[in-house]
């Protein structure tokens, strides 16, 4: 399928840029469009569908071996950007892009939490998003084995319903009786059967693509709207899911909402060459957009000359939305290709100059 690859990373770009929005604005400043409570009805689970569309069911031969490269893949990131942020706190926390009571960190604080990030945790206040990557890790983690435990079965077809079922009625159960596990574990049985869709959406994807249409997606995500406006909201950081019956309903929609509107997005080569970049860059994008946020502000507060105290508000001091939408989303990925940029070609001059001395 030729579309997989560039598909796959505007998917992950629409659920990056909906994690922006979700903690940029709650309202579209000027309306009573509840723009929060749309995005996180789909904006984690997207990833876990993207993610279950790339598994492949090799994979599962050697399960262990599988979650230690997606360890392999996600931590090192995961701990330089805590190691990063770490080393920054002092910084932030004297010039009130953080709240004063985070405190000032001494050597051996400092230490302790850079040595956090080895057991997929931070305390770090612009890293508040990460606490969807362990999850995603764990995720994968439970789902591989639940594929590998299928795939033994006499009938896999079977071992992989009974997964299925498991996983979303402990999820439901858990989450309904708001059970707080380590690493929100109770999210990651939740997010099985969104992985398992994502397979089979893969492996039958030639007949579910013509099913994906953009009229579709406008269908989709206006009932997800009326649901999340209308009877609650979705928040799996707090265990909200409306209800055992309709989360899993609105967030197949809200999946479909991103696939009709991905569709429409790879029909447009410019704008799908950029979404494919955000979506390539969206692990970044989650580490550094809420302390773009905390720049858009201070360059806020010092052309307004506003008191310098209101920057220690999280996870944004104004209602500059539009500014943090396309800040928080750009400047990163700017960033990012800036420094792969600085990379290659220090490399580049490193090996020349080895081809010179040899």
């Amino acid at each position: 399928m030729k579309e997989r690859a560039p598909y796959i990373d505007i998917l992950k770009a629409i659920g990056i840029i909906s994690i922006v929005i979700g903690h940029a604005s709650i309202n579209i400043p000027g309306t009573n469009i509840e723009i929060c409570k749309f995005v996180y009805a789909y904006h984690l689970m997207i990833f876990f569908f993207t993610a279950g569309f790339c598994f492949k069911k090799e994979y599962a031969a050697e399960p262990y071996q599988y979650i230690g490269r997606r360890l392999k893949s996600m931590l090192p990131l995961y701990f330089k950007y805590n190691l990063i942020f770490v080393l920054l706190h002092n910084l932030f926390v004297r010039y009130h892009f953080v709240d004063e009571g985070k405190g000032i960190y001494g050597i051996q604080e400092g230490i302790s939490q850079i040595l956090s990030a080895v057991a997929f945790t931070t305390a770090e206040t612009f890293l508040g998003a990460f606490w969807f990557v362990p999850l995603l890790f764990f995720a994968l983690g439970l789902f591989v084995i639940c594929f590998y435990w299928a795939e033994k079965w006499k009938k896999p077809i079977l071992g992989h319903g009974v997964s299925i079922v498991l996983a979303a009625l402990v999820g439901l159960f858990l989450c309904k009786r708001n059970v707080q596990l380590p690493y929100r574990l109770q999210i990651a049985v939740l997010g099985i059967p969104i992985l398992y869709l994502g397979y089979f959406c893969k492996s039958g994807w030639g007949k579910v693509s013509r099913f994906v249409k953009w009229y579709g997606a406008i269908a989709s995500g206006a009932v997800v709207y009326l649901v999340v406006t209308k009877v609650g909201m979705i928040e799996l950081s707090v265990n909200s899911i409306i209800s055992p019956i309709l989360f899993y309903p609105v967030t197949v929609l809200g999946i479909y909402f991103c696939l009709g509107l991905g569709k429409l997005l790879l029909h447009c080569r410019l704008l799908s060459r950029g979404m494919a970049v955000i979506g390539q860059n969206s692990f970044h994008i989650m580490a550094l957009h809420l302390m773009i946020f905390k720049i858009v502000d201070l360059v806020y507060i010092l052309l307004t000359r506003s008191d310098i105290v209101l920057l220690e508000t999280y996870p944004h001091s104004f209602e500059l939305w539009i500014i943090y939408y396309i800040a928080g989303v750009g400047i990163p990925v700017i960033i990012i290709m800036f420094l792969k940029k600085v990379g290659s070609c220090l490399k580049a001059k490193l090996k020349i100059n080895i081809i010179r001395t040899n």
